[in-house]
């Protein structure tokens, strides 16, 4: 379950990234950075 969350939270951080590089969203960018350190917390805790 852990392993498919991180999977999803890889393709939330991919939308994102799009969406940022689209157009200039400092709000975008704040999520992005906020799912990249969540993603990173869940593997480290899957590992």
């Amino acid at each position: 379950a852990a392993n498919l969350h991180a999977q999803t939270l890889i393709s939330t951080d991919i939308d994102l990234e799009r969406k940022h590089y689209g157009r200039p969203n400092k709000a975008a960018h704040s999520a992005k950075v906020f799912w990249e350190q969540l993603r990173d917390a869940a593997l480290a805790d899957e590992s």
